[in-house]
């Protein structure tokens, strides 16, 4: 690989890992909320759990927790593509 081509790949590997940073810093935002969301769902009164209220705060969490769990995959995903990119850099 040429230097041009290299500096190429080490800005996009660069560029890739500061999105990384940014998802993990949003997925502790999620995952806070799902958590959160959660908690106020268990502490309701068990009447309570089950009326809309109640269902909408479960699906809620059901939904954070979902958002959280795609979230930590595409940073995974996304930490290999350094991975790849490091390595083709070579």
């Amino acid at each position: 690989m040429n230097a041009a081509r290299r500096k190429r790949v080490e800005a996009a590997s660069k560029a890739v890992s500061e999105l990384v940073s940014a998802l993990e810093n949003l997925d502790t935002t999620i995952s806070d909320l799902a958590d959160e969301e959660r908690e106020a769902f268990d502490n309701m009164p068990e009447g309570l759990q089950s009326s809309d209220a109640g269902e909408a705060a479960d699906q809620a969490a059901e939904q954070l927790e979902a958002a959280r769990d795609a979230l930590q995959s595409a940073v995974e995903s996304l930490g290999e593509c350094v991975v790849a990119l490091d390595e083709g850099a070579v």
